[in-house]
């Protein structure tokens, strides 16, 4: 996802203000939301087995 959000920002001046603006917002807030719902999924799952994410990520207590 950071790769392609990388690729749009690369494309700003291709583009009309609104519409990159537009598409930046939406972006980074769907980043956002699968960051967050991998985290809730990585905490369900820590609580089920007691195994810590190996990369570290966040554990919700």
């Amino acid at each position: 996802m950071e790769g392609f959000i990388n690729t749009w920002y690369s494309l700003q001046s291709l583009l009309p203000d609104s519409a990159y603006r537009s598409v930046s917002e939406r972006l980074e807030r769907q980043l956002a939301n699968a960051r967050e719902w991998r985290d809730v999924i990585n905490t369900y799952f820590y609580r089920l087995t007691g195994i810590a994410d190996e990369h570290g990520r966040v554990i919700y207590s």
